[in-house]
């Protein structure tokens, strides 16, 4: 099997691609995965459409510096991928990467509903299998702090000292850690893939969400800090234990 993964030094790509390479319960011969990042000439995926067997499109921007981006990454680049599939007739399955803020009316959010419909278009015109994901909010390992993850922000700067901001320390959090997102996303590689919702999105099960206010957040992660080890002894203060020693400096 031949796997095409945009956004795959990402913070989805990278723990993904860490899953693939290791993944033990998946039985799949000859296993290769092709890596395209905003660094790699575009005609790579000419190449790379012509072969691949299912593409994880993970590929996206957040924060851009130029608004702009967010036209070019999130809904371009989708545009091409597929042209560039109908000239090959490869109808492979696409599982893309959304988000809940397909419904708001941000510029990330617009270009990601853009991409969901456009996507939907292409499946219902080629028959291909398209498989959205509109995820919510994710922690662990190689999010990128001070950018869209509070988890990563607090982690990497409680790791170094640096204080945090916490304007009302109530909010509530609802929170899925990346390793089940992953689990998730691999699943539609093998024979148990999870049922789509009944309006034709894939999300992650309510069981396996941490609702979490920003207070709490913060003092678990100070807590690990000081004392290096989980007290509380459940999933969240373990998948935050993960995610926080992934943020200490090595040296």
């Amino acid at each position: 099997m031949i796997i095409l993964m945009t956004g795959s030094n990402g913070f989805i790509g990278t723990n993904l691609r860490e899953k693939l390479n290791s993944y033990a319960n998946l039985s799949i011969d000859n296993l290769s995965i092709l890596e395209f990042n905003s660094k790699d000439d575009i005609g790579l995926l000419k190449k790379y459409t012509l072969k691949c067997d299912f593409i994880y499109h993970l590929a996206a921007v957040h924060r851009p510096k130029n608004d702009s981006e967010f036209d070019r990454v999130n809904f371009k680049l989708l545009e091409h991928l597929l042209k560039l599939l109908e000239v090959n007739q490869n109808y492979c399955p696409i599982l893309f990467s959304s988000s809940i803020q397909a419904t708001e009316n941000s510029l990330y959010g617009i270009s990601k509903l853009k991409s969901e419909n456009l996507l939907k278009s292409f499946s219902h015109t080629t028959g291909n299998n398209s498989l959205i994901y509109r995820l919510t909010n994710t922690f662990g390992p190689h999010a990128k702090p001070n950018s869209h993850s509070v988890v990563a922000t607090f982690c990497y700067n409680i790791a170094r000292s640096i204080p945090i901001c916490i304007s009302d320390p109530h909010r509530l959090l609802e929170l899925y850690f990346i390793n089940n997102v992953c689990d998730s996303f691999l699943s539609h590689l093998g024979t148990n893939p999870p049922e789509v919702c009944s309006d034709g999105f894939y999300r992650l099960p309510n069981s396996q969400m941490f609702s979490i206010t920003l207070g709490d957040l913060a003092e678990r992660i100070y807590s690990i800090k000081k004392n290096r080890l989980d007290l509380i002894g459940d999933r969240m203060s373990e998948y935050l234990t993960k995610t926080y020693w992934s943020y200490v400096p090595k040296n």
